[in-house]
């Protein structure tokens, strides 16, 4: 059994349906923290099909076996730059055992990492603004407030 004192995961590409199938414990436990809603009412043949479409890479986090951390990303190009391609970190948690030992931090720099290869000369990423999420440590990553978005259900 890993230790948080052996922080070593490897962050590799994987499927929407590895994630899916194999990782679904990552997604149950995100969508209840953040209150996204039913992990079983998750459109995955939205998924599939932008990553068929090579928009969309999933990373996961993985030390000795065990999954500890997802993260979903999107990529596209500017609407209002064509000429600019841009990367959407639209998903990404970690294990709340595994949190502070850089986990999310591999994460995104994967992201940004695959999103440079693509051609992205921007980066973004929707993160909740309520207390306890990723946005401190999104700011501490360079990350800056451009603008929130504001929902409403109807």
């Amino acid at each position: 059994m890993a230790t948080r004192e052996d922080t070593r995961a490897t962050i590799w590409g994987s499927k929407v349906a590895e994630l899916r199938d194999g990782a679904d414990h990552l997604i149950r436990a995100h969508t209840a923290e953040v209150g996204l809603g039913d992990p079983d009412a998750i459109r995955w043949n939205v998924l599939q099909e932008a990553e068929d479409e090579g928009n969309l890479a999933v990373l996961i986090a993985r030390v000795h076996g065990v999954d500890v951390g997802y993260l979903l990303v999107s990529f596209g190009p500017n609407i209002w730059d064509e000429a600019r391609m841009l990367m959407d970190i639209m998903a990404v948690y970690v294990d709340p055992e595994w949190r502070g030992v850089g986990i999310m931090r591999r994460l995104v720099d994967r992201a940004e990492a695959t999103g440079r290869s693509r051609g992205c000369t921007r980066a973004g990423a929707s993160v909740p603004t309520s207390p306890d999420t990723a946005w401190g440590r999104f700011e501490h990553l360079g990350y800056v407030a451009g603008f929130v978005q504001m929902t409403k259900e109807l």
